[in-house]
């Protein structure tokens, strides 16, 4: 089935001014192009570009999102990790339970090495005997020692207090060695 007629050939030579022998000579040309035209036509309509750039936006835009959600999630592990890592590592530098004041104890474990050079003793707290007065009260030289030292410095504690301070830093000094 051709798509050119014999008239439509009179047609292409007189709107160029050639012999119509000249046009229907490349009638399989002309053919040619026709079947292909038809063929352009059926495919789908293409998308314009700018509606296109639209498209690509709205994905570039949903791919923002779903990486933003993706760098939150991933925000929120690693603060969730490094929460455990500095508690351990907090449980390894933070010594536990209240130990007082620093200055304090710091000041008292100087004292315990003073006490020693000064009595040949080494620091050790007292408690009342049963059958005393003072029966579970923490007394002794060192208590005495360390209120009498304190006092220009307004260390005060009551006995008691003198002996946990003491306790404490005993302990640390042996857990250490």
């Amino acid at each position: 089935m051709s798509t050119y007629t014999h008239s439509d050939f009179e047609l292409v030579a007189t709107a160029i001014g050639t012999a119509l022998e000249s046009v229907a000579n490349l009638e399989s040309q002309f053919e040619a192009a026709a079947f292909w035209f038809r063929l352009d036509k059926r495919q789908p309509t293409r998308t314009p570009p700018s509606k296109q750039r639209e498209a690509t936006r709205r994905i570039g835009r949903l791919v923002e999102l779903v990486e933003g959600s993706a760098a939150a999630a991933e925000f929120d592990r690693r603060a969730q990790k490094a929460a455990t890592e500095v508690a351990q590592v907090g449980k390894l530098t933070v010594r536990s339970g209240n130990t007082g004041d620093d200055a304090v104890n710091d000041w008292i474990a100087v004292m315990l090495g003073i006490y020693r050079a000064l009595t040949g003793k080494e620091p050790a707290t007292s408690v009342g005997a049963p059958l005393r007065s003072n029966e579970g009260e923490a007394t002794g030289p060192l208590i005495r020692f360390l209120q009498a030292a304190g006092k220009p410095l307004n260390i005060e504690f009551s006995e008691d207090a003198w002996r946990s301070r003491v306790r404490t830093i005993l302990k640390g000094a042996s857990e250490q060695n």
